[in-house]
């Protein structure tokens, strides 16, 4: 990201002498940035943001490479997230933050350990994530296999504020109320620019419109203070922006990258939480270590399974898959029916993708003619879903052949 919390974090790096960096954003820079994210200026407006933050760091830092990336980060392939040392997160969603965090997981390799007799990460890229909310911030550091992962831990996140409708509709009492209402209610009603037509956030017209009804509404019932930065910051679900919390927490973050890089001193282990609106302190800060949760469905260790080389995927699932107790749901139930399972290999790509599917694939021959192993020394992992039986969540195998 390169909004508020990505500029400070360019910033530092460059600064701590960090030489090869990329940043990737899918915004433009808007006028209402310039009070915050300081490597903006009135002429970069409409600018992608990577862009023009990348620009402005290598021309005040000479010698740092910057490569910007105005994308989605969702649209890059695997190649381009595992040439990363270390990935920082200055994202303003929970959904984005939990992307990164499933990609990360995917991308991460496992290794048999023989005197551990278990599944132990080989190599996984680390994730800095850092995050703002008004005078609150964390930084954090993710390492798949020996801290918390982002998708375990997200109910830490404050939940998104919803208003119920009988209040809107019936007995509003503030301001927000009259906005929301307008925008849940009176919109679909009206539909003020053409049937279908959602509203959006970062438009003059749609946010001119829910403002005028949702003052009208307000003086209705003698509630007031309804102007177009608020109407918007309700629609948006916009927290007001402080910048200095911003560089605290993006100063946090660097300090985690730049001891990774140097080993100079002892990482953060691993939650910083900062509060600087504490009712008792004034200002509260406290590090949690939050340890790998082994029921995560997203960063578990993988299930050992230990088979002969010459069994075929159909094979596999019908002896080691079917009726196992290794292989059970949340309800410790054992799996009975393959009829809906998708199994596949992150090298070779589908095994078995049953005739309901988009593509049907049932691949005859034996693991040892498959090169599963196509990572050099690291163990070939399966991928078996079925919705039928483990419901959204995968069961991920890493596969010992004999």
């Amino acid at each position: 990201g390169a909004g508020g919390l990505g500029c400070e974090i360019l910033k530092n790096l460059a600064l701590l002498g960090f030489k090869d960096l990329e940043v990737i954003d899918m915004d433009t820079v808007d006028l209402s940035n310039l009070n915050r994210q300081f490597l903006f200026r009135e002429r970069d407006i409409g600018k992608p943001k990577a862009n023009a933050a990348a620009e402005f760091v290598q021309k005040r830092v000479k010698g740092c490479a910057i490569a910007p990336h105005f994308d989605r980060i969702e649209n890059k392939p695997n190649a381009f997230y595992l040439q990363f040392c270390c990935i920082i997160l200055g994202l303003d969603s929970l959904e984005a933050r939990r992307w990164i965090n499933a990609k990360v997981c995917e991308l991460t390799e496992w290794e048999y350990d023989e005197e551990m007799g278990k599944a132990v990460v080989r190599s996984t890229i680390p994730l800095v994530d850092g995050g703002t909310e008004g005078f609150k911030g964390h930084a954090r550091v993710v390492e798949i296999g020996r801290t918390a992962c982002i998708e375990s831990t997200e109910w830490m996140f404050p939940p998104q504020v919803t208003f119920p409708m009988c209040t809107l509709e019936n007995v509003p009492r503030l301001p927000e109320h009259c906005v929301e209402y307008v925008k849940v209610k009176t919109w679909e009603e009206a539909w003020p620019f053409g049937k279908g037509v959602k509203v959006d956030g970062d438009s003059v017209e749609h946010i001119m419109w829910i403002a005028e009804k949702a003052a009208a509404r307000g003086a209705d019932h003698d509630i007031h203070g309804i102007t177009y930065a608020f109407t918007q910051g309700v629609v948006k679900n916009i927290v007001p922006a402080i910048a200095s919390t911003n560089a605290i927490i993006a100063a946090a973050c660097c300090n985690e990258v730049f001891k990774m890089a140097t080993s100079c001193a002892p990482i953060l282990n691993n939650y910083f939480m900062y509060n600087g609106n504490s009712i008792d302190h004034g200002v509260y800060g406290q590090v949690q270590a939050f340890d790998a949760d082994d029921s995560c469905a997203t960063s578990r260790a993988p299930l050992l399974i230990t088979c002969p080389a010459s069994i075929t995927p159909r094979g596999f699932v019908e002896k080691f898959l079917l009726r196992s107790p290794q292989v059970v749901n949340a309800n410790y139930e054992e799996y009975t029916d393959a009829a809906g399972l998708t199994l596949q290999s992150t090298t070779y790509g589908p095994l078995i993708a049953p005739a309901s599917s988009i593509i049907h694939v049932e691949v005859a021959k034996p693991f040892a003619e498959l090169n599963l192993d196509d990572h050099g020394d690291a163990a070939p992992i399966l991928i078996a879903s079925d919705p039928t039986f483990w419901g959204k969540a995968t069961l991920k195998i890493l596969l010992k052949m004999e």
